[in-house]
């Protein structure tokens, strides 16, 4: 196996700008996607670390009088700061049943949701907010007009709770929106996938969310306060967060 700072360090030198469809509002860049196990996860840190990325989007909350972040929001600005100090990732991804389960379904929930739909999207494509050297997300596709985000639910209650409903689950919400805002695109959709029910139909979920210009103000406003917040703590540490490669 390669030695992963060596590989991880390979993949951030490697990411190279992509075209992006006209009037979109975002530069994007990419990293390989198919690597396995530590490798990939080598990958995914080398992109992500140390960046405001959109399956974190969630923890960006207004405490409760409105006028500032919440606990939980500056304690994953702390996180970010930790990153850049560390070159680490502050979250512990060992292997653990749900991360496996999901990692071992999504390509074959995504297969399924491009023949249900007929549609084909570029997988593992990480697109930085424009005008931001911090914001950006990694929709699990991206296709003409729209977006793609997957979830395979290891635990089944999470899963029946999206069929039943037909709606995205809240924890959600903000990152789906997030993709639409940085990507620009019109609408996402929000698949969650679980093999195991006995009927066919009742193992894809489909959710398509049209895009929310209320909605993604709204994130925007709470996204940025972090990114001031990131950005004030490494000024204040003397680190050069401009200088990272894009």
């Amino acid at each position: 196996m390669k030695d992963l700072t060596q590989l991880a360090a390979q993949f951030a030198e490697s990411m190279g700008d992509l075209q992006v469809p006209a009037g979109g509002s975002l530069v994007a860049s990419g990293y390989a996607e198919n690597d396995q196990g530590s490798e990939r996860q080598a990958a995914w840190n080398a992109v992500h670390n140390g960046r405001i990325t959109g399956s974190q989007f969630h923890r960006a909350k207004l405490n409760a009088k409105g006028d500032g972040l919440g606990v939980g929001a500056v304690t994953w600005v702390n996180e970010i700061i930790w990153e850049w100090l560390t070159g680490l990732p502050a979250s512990d991804f060992e292997s653990s049943k749900a991360t496996d389960w999901g990692l071992e379904h999504e390509a074959e929930a995504i297969r399924l949701y491009e023949k249900a739909t007929r549609r084909k999207g570029v997988r593992g494509k990480f697109f930085h907010l424009k005008g931001s050297d911090l914001i950006g997300c990694t929709p699990d596709a991206v296709g003409r007009g729209y977006g793609l985000e997957v979830k395979c639910p290891h635990t089944g209650k999470n899963h029946v709770r999206t069929l039943v409903s037909g709606k995205v689950p809240e924890e959600y919400m903000d990152q789906v929106d997030g993709h639409m805002w940085i990507t620009g695109k019109a609408q996402c959709d929000f698949v969650s996938y679980d093999p195991r029910p006995k009927e066919e139909r009742h193992r894809l979920v489909i959710v398509t969310v049209e895009r929310n210009e209320m909605r993604i103000a709204d994130l925007e406003s709470r996204v940025m306060m972090v990114e001031a917040a990131v950005i004030e703590g490494l000024e204040k540490l003397g680190i050069n967060y401009k200088k990272r490669k894009r």
